[in-house]
């Protein structure tokens, strides 16, 4: 095998991302609503399966005891080539990505209401506009400063704990948050909240961290140990009879809204 065969097999790949077709094989076919002429052209469908079942990302005498040993050098490589002449953005996003895979490995997840049901997790570090600083195979349960920065993050990873531990470090952060990870914050029911008008809200604070509750289509409640609610916002809001209306929207809101989007 060559280094050119490699370079075109790893096209093939590239192309087979954006160019979905139902089977491997559909690649190689001579049908007219399958054919795609540059994989015959580039390697036989032979050629391609062989490097495609010998081709090792990692030395199986060395391996680690990580579940994702033999892929994990690629991912080191990824991450550190993402991070080369990176320059980090103010907003920083951290949440899960599903990458779909049917096959039998250990490190597989079943995760139930989500796009992706059945593949691997990531775990992503992204710039407001989606560029990956940095990535992870989840693998179970299992740190580096960020004090410069604000993170986002959803209900998953958000308690009052870990954003008063965030504080201590001097990472700003700020999520929504489960009822149960309030640490008991004395708020306005989500009951009461619902019978309420449109943009109302209720927040406590306890000199680190601040939980803010507000009334928009469905209560949410959110918490964060940099922000509260002033400066005060407005969002343009359907409200029963009226066409569009201004309603108000705490400043946490608007920016969880901003920075919460990669």
């Amino acid at each position: 095998m060559t280094s050119e065969e490699i370079r075109q097999f790893l096209g093939l790949l590239l192309i087979s991302g954006y160019h979905s077709l139902p089977g491997g094989n559909d690649y190689w076919s001579t049908a007219e609503d399958l054919t795609s002429p540059v994989f015959a052209k580039t390697m036989t469908r032979d050629k391609f399966r062989g490097i495609k079942r010998y081709l090792h990302l990692a030395d199986n005498q060395k391996l680690s005891n990580s579940k994702v040993a033999t892929i994990a050098p690629f991912y080191k490589s990824l991450a550190r080539q993402f991070q080369q002449f990176v320059v980090y953005h103010t907003h920083l996003n951290i949440d899960e990505e599903m990458v779909p895979y049917h096959g039998h490995y250990s490190a597989k997840m079943f995760i139930r209401n989500k796009p992706v049901i059945f593949g691997f997790k990531l775990w992503m570090l992204c710039s407001h506009d989606g560029y990956p600083y940095n990535l992870q195979i989840y693998c179970g349960k299992d740190n580096d400063d960020k004090s410069n920065h604000v993170v986002y993050f959803d209900n998953f990873f958000t308690s009052h704990q870990l954003l008063t531990d965030l504080a201590l470090k001097g990472m700003r952060a700020i999520g929504t948050i489960r009822e149960n990870r309030t640490s008991h914050c004395p708020r306005t029911s989500t009951a009461n909240m619902k019978t309420q008008e449109r943009g109302s809200y209720d927040y406590r604070l306890d000199g680190q961290v601040a939980c803010v509750r507000w009334n928009d289509n469905a209560v949410v409640t959110l918490a964060s140990n940099h922000t509260a609610v002033k400066p005060m916002q407005t969002a343009r809001r359907r409200v029963k009879a009226v066409k569009a209306k201004e309603v108000s929207q705490p400043h946490i809101v608007h920016k969880y809204n901003k920075g919460m989007g990669c």
